[in-house]
């Protein structure tokens, strides 16, 4: 394969989307180190890895700034219902208003609303900082797969509280499908999920469901 024909003689791998499997390292004898220019190793076969002598290394602030950014981008959009209004104002529902504005789609403030954070590192930490900026109240869920420490919740009751949650854990065994089925329905109809994580933590099915 192409992939196999650029690393058999490479002893350090620069990746990001590559998938490098195990049927793939076996093939690479000089490898001796994998850096992922990006946060997340699921798409390398960490356990191959290890058994094979090749270290594997990540960004761990990576796009911080921007990630918390868009992370708010797409919850004020929501809350203030603003695909909503740009859609009615293109479609001509401003001119025809017999009043001063639109009040078509109700909105929210931030204030005073819970946002649970799934996975409290660089990104859930400036995810919070941000959060209490605007008056929200931040709830922290217990480690997927870990174990309980204070301060935070288990997932399953943090579910039912919260407005808004957000994810930023990586992608392992423990937290693929972890917003599935069960933990939707506990949810508030009028919760936000907001993933700027992998997609595979949320059962997207289920979700569309």
């Amino acid at each position: 394969s192409q992939r196999q024909q650029r690393l058999v003689a490479a002893e350090v791998a620069v990746s990001n989307k590559v998938v490098l499997d195990r049927e793939l390292l076996t093939h690479c004898p000089e490898l001796r180190l994998i850096v992922v220019a990006a946060t997340g190793t699921n798409n390398v076969d960490l356990q191959a890895a290890a058994e094979l002598g090749i270290a594997v290394a990540n960004v761990t602030g990576y796009a911080t700034p921007s990630v918390v950014q868009h992370v708010f981008a797409l919850i004020l959009a929501l809350t203030t219902r603003l695909p909503d209004y740009q859609a009615a104002v293109r479609a001509g529902a401003w001119q025809r208003s017999e009043q001063f504005c639109l009040l078509d789609f109700p909105i929210r403030e931030l204030a005073g609303l819970s946002l649970g954070i799934v996975g409290h590192g660089e990104l859930g930490r400036g995810v919070a900082q941000v959060a209490q900026a605007f008056g929200m109240e931040v709830w922290l869920a217990q480690r997927p797969g870990g174990p309980p420490q204070a301060g935070r919740w288990p997932l399953r009751e943090l579910l039912t509280r919260v407005d808004g949650l957000s994810l930023h854990c990586p992608l392992t065994p423990e937290t693929r499908n972890l917003i599935g089925p069960a933990e939707l329905a506990l949810m508030r109809t009028d919760a936000l999920l907001i993933n700027t994580a992998r997609g595979g933590i949320v059962d997207e099915r289920a979700l569309a469901e």
